[in-house]
């Protein structure tokens, strides 16, 4: 079964992750030139003769019989590709209609290509259009939008919705890296999360900070319980730790500096090899307590035997600095702690 540090550690490192996420994105933002995120760059306003209103044009009432159960709440007249077009804003969608007979505006391929290069300022060539239901939602347009594929620098594409005859946005590889930066810096890791901030990413990490603060708080608790903090350092007439050989021969006299054991007896040197760095993992910090062992932690509990448990064995950097004697447990440890001194020496 996992222990609650292992928990608590896993749950950091998600965080913290997330956390070094948000900075890298947000750094991307503030350094890359927005010119640069621009998609469009080579977009140019359309410009089109107004309407010859005098021609026979259908009546735009009309187009109120097709739509009996929408809520209508515009209709515009408009010039694209040469012809007058009727836009029909609705409850629904927007919808497209040839202002001349009031038949739903379906662009071909051509017409997709002329209404995409009147929007382009750039020099690339159409290069492929396809259609792109699958990003209809992004742009609330209808199924029928196609993506316009142009050969230049930038690699842009141009949307347009055949239903509307509209150009519904301009993309290249610039906007495509800020919508990523976006969807990294949201956690928009999701389909369909962008429609909502309080998206499930982003309540699964927060409920995973949740956990690491109460997680957290409950190894403090047990910490405190364990007499592993200090708020201040009490005064002690026994501030000195006497360190034995395996043997029980004396080997030092270290005068306490620090609250935890591990550092500790680590003072100023090495006496003790440690792989974690003094989280409890490795289990080579072991010592033994030669008078009044503290209690046992989990990380005690998970490393030693129960026979090394009641003969006094813990690892020192789950315990609280006391004065008093502590051995090495191994030839090992003596060994590393000869060598070290020798060196020193």
């Amino acid at each position: 079964m996992m222990s609650m540090q292992i928990l608590h550690r896993w749950l950091a490192a998600i965080v913290g992750l997330q956390l070094f996420i948000w900075v890298a994105t947000g750094l991307a933002f503030n350094l890359i030139d927005s010119q640069h995120l621009n998609g469009n760059h080579y977009r140019q306003k359309m410009t089109a003769p107004p309407v010859d209103t005098a021609s026979a044009l259908a009546e735009p009432s009309q187009l109120l019989l097709q739509f009996p159960t929408q809520t209508v709440s515009a209709i515009t007249l408009d010039n694209v590709l040469g012809k007058a077009l009727y836009r029909v804003t609705s409850d629904k969608g927007k919808f497209g209609f040839w202002a001349t007979d009031l038949s739903p505006v379906k662009l071909e391929p051509d017409q997709l290509k002329q209404l995409a290069l009147s929007s382009y300022s750039g020099s690339g060539q159409v290069i492929a259009i396809e259609l792109a239901n699958d990003v209809a939602d992004k742009y609330a347009a209808s199924s029928a939008l196609y993506r316009v594929d142009l050969q230049d620098e930038r690699n842009t594409h141009i949307y347009v919705d055949a239903t509307t005859a509209e150009v519904v946005a301009h993309e290249n590889w610039g906007s495509n890296l800020k919508q990523l930066l976006f969807m990294l810096h949201f956690m928009d890791y999701l389909p369909d999360n962008g429609v909502s901030f309080n998206h499930i990413a982003i309540r699964i990490v927060a409920t995973i900070v949740l956990l690491l603060g109460i997680s957290g708080a409950i190894l403090v608790i047990r910490k405190l319980k364990h007499g592993q903090y200090r708020i201040g350092r009490a005064h002690s007439e026994n501030n000195t730790l006497i360190l034995l050989s395996p043997d029980n021969e004396p080997l030092e006299t270290i005068t306490i500096h620090h609250s935890g054991m591990l550092d500790a007896l680590n003072h100023h040197k090495e006496r003790i090899r440690t792989s974690c760095g003094g989280g409890g993992q490795c289990g080579m910090c072991r010592v033994k307590f030669i008078d009044h062992p503290p209690l046992a932690t989990d990380q005690d509990r998970s490393k030693l035997t129960d026979d090394q448990l009641n003969d006094g064995i813990r690892l020192s950097c789950q315990h609280q600095a006391m004065g008093g004697c502590v051995s090495f447990v191994n030839a090992a440890q003596l060994r590393h702690y000869i060598k070290l001194s020798s060196i020193l020496d």
